[in-house]
């Protein structure tokens, strides 16, 4: 790995930059120019302190190393807009769950109405009304439509109260 000259190398612990199990330390791999990313949580190595909200933190992180963020493309999801009457814009953008889009991506397609998944966000709100802003031309923008919605997004008991959150979003008049 070292002869490769990396920009970054990451791991979801620190057993990723362990010598002994054939890896390249992190100081090894900054004396080559490397950078290194570790999750927070595998810091301390214990996959029993380990829960799903660490992979979200891994995912805001890569959006923030990268300065993209990552939109759903496939899965639950796309079924969860359905259901409620809607579709993914994005749905095509990659076939993986998902998708790192450009601003220039983004800005090109149109959005009706912005579904925000939030996890541990103190505001999430804010988050919607940055992006309806950012992108003044998508139709969500212009008539502020958005909903923030958080586990019911996942594969879970809530899947209900998603569709319907979006449902009511979509179509106010069926309610």
């Amino acid at each position: 790995m070292l002869g490769l000259r990396p920009d970054l190398v990451l791991s979801v612990t620190t057993y990723g930059f362990d010598q002994k199990n054939g890896f390249a330390t992190r100081e090894q791999l900054k004396q080559v120019g490397a950078n290194s990313y570790v999750s927070p949580q595998g810091s301390d190595d214990d996959p029993a302190k380990m829960t799903v909200a660490d992979s979200y933190t891994l995912l805001r992180d890569m959006g923030e190393i990268f300065n993209v963020s990552s939109v759903f493309g496939k899965g639950i999801v796309n079924d969860i807009l359905a259901k409620a009457g809607g579709s993914n814009a994005f749905e095509n953008a990659s076939k993986a769950l998902f998708a790192d889009l450009s601003k220039e991506k983004v800005a090109a397609t149109d959005v009706d109405a912005l579904v925000v998944i939030s996890y541990n966000d103190p505001n999430p709100a804010a988050c919607a009304k940055k992006l309806l802003k950012e992108f003044p031309q998508w139709s969500a923008a212009k008539h502020n439509e958005y909903v923030v919605l958080s586990d019911s997004m996942y594969l879970g008991p809530s899947n209900d109260l998603a569709v319907e959150k979006i449902a009511k979003m979509l179509h106010p008049e069926a309610f």
